[in-house]
């Protein structure tokens, strides 16, 4: 009898170990016979899932822009408080947190050469300056915080947090959770 395989939980396997091997050894380092290796698999196999390194990359960085998008949404956005908790969840806090900054960091740097992963740099930046934008206009309009131009508020406090998130992540002894 043939051995049944579950197609997504492979698929996710390989996803796994390409994360964890990009964030020990950076994009560059790690290749397809790499990750068929960790796998216990051939390139064929890997091949199977996802047609190139390339494409495999591509949906980790989307996987991993999309986690986030979906832990921010998570958060409420009635109070000040809220506000800045929706803050601490773009920061590197935790390992998990600090895992992915490094894993965005080295994708960063690839949407400056690749039109893919720029797109996708793009539309999380507009989602997130979004998200952003909704929360100062609850407040604003609740009277919690003075009026402001919330476009400008919101891009503002995104580009801050990415640049303290960017120094903690290449610098974790400067930056520890609790500072």
């Amino acid at each position: 009898m043939p051995k049944v395989v579950d197609r997504n939980a492979k698929r996710q396997m390989v996803v796994s170990l390409t994360r964890e091997l990009i964030r020990r050894e950076g994009i560059q380092a790690v290749s397809m016979r790499d990750i068929a290796h960790a796998a216990g698999s051939s390139t064929a196999v890997i091949s199977h899932y996802f047609a190139n390194k390339g494409d495999l990359l591509l949906h980790i960085y989307r996987d991993n822009l999309r986690a986030a998008r979906e832990r921010r949404r998570a958060i409420s956005s009635d109070t000040l408080e809220e506000l800045l908790l929706f803050c601490d969840e773009i920061l590197p806090l935790t390992a998990e947190s600090r895992d992915n900054w490094a894993i965005s960091l080295a994708f960063t740097a690839m949407a400056t050469t690749d039109e893919r992963f720029a797109e996708e740099f793009r539309e999380n930046l507009r989602v997130a300056r979004d998200q952003f934008c909704e929360r100062l206009n609850k407040l604003v309009d609740t009277g919690i915080i003075a009026p402001l131009d919330t476009a400008w508020g919101a891009r503002r406090l995104l580009s801050q947090l990415h640049g303290v998130a960017t120094e903690a992540t290449l610098d974790p002894s400067d930056w520890l959770p609790e500072r």
